[in-house]
């Protein structure tokens, strides 16, 4: 998911301040388009509008950079519109990874498509979607995890419904929810 970097800077009157933020922006098909949620992100984790996962900008593995969104004790079940018609060849998807902060990737994903936003079809085959980690097969503390779906579909409307994990049975939290954190949906 490479994209054009903008770093932005600080300022006071003419003087730089020591921050600076950078950030990579992604053109795709849904970059813009309306999305809505059976369930808002927690107002903990808002991101930086509700359309935080189709604006373009892709975050870091840090929960608090503010540019994810984060749910509590609810799957994330967004609906994008494209708003017209549009040949679909991929979906990929991007989940935070940090179990010290009770943070952890979806358990399952499932992709649905519908040209009228009423009747719906999932992706064919299930198989299509796979799991793939930026740093290698190892998923570590603040891990980015990418899913990505291959398919070949027409839609108007695409529904990704993204399970939220249990922490494991070795975190202090063990059998409680993960928090589930989501950054962009890049459509293809």
């Amino acid at each position: 998911m490479e994209g054009d970097r903008v770093v932005l800077g600080v300022f006071v009157g003419d003087e730089p301040l020591p921050i600076r933020r950078e950030f990579s922006v992604v053109d795709h098909l849904a970059r813009g388009k309306p999305i809505t949620f059976e369930h808002p992100a927690d107002s903990r984790y808002p991101g930086p509008s509700p359309s935080a996962l189709t604006d373009g900008l892709l975050g870091s593995s840090d929960h608090r950079d503010g540019l994810s969104q984060g749910w509590w004790e609810n799957d994330l079940v967004a609906t994008i519109d494209l708003g017209e018609l549009r040949v679909i060849e991929g979906i990929i998807a991007s989940f935070l990874n940090n179990l010290r902060a009770w943070i952890a990737p979806p358990e399952e994903i499932v992709v649905e498509f519908s040209t009228d936003g009423e009747h719906w079809r999932s992706s064919d085959p299930p198989a299509g979607i796979t799991r793939l980690y930026l740093n290698g097969e190892d998923v570590t503390p603040d891990t980015e995890t990418h899913w990505r779906v291959r398919v070949a579909e027409e839609a108007r409307f695409i529904r990704i419904t993204a399970r939220q994990a249990q922490l494991p049975e070795d975190h202090p939290g063990a059998g409680h929810a993960a928090w589930l954190f989501a950054d962009e949906i890049v459509v293809r």
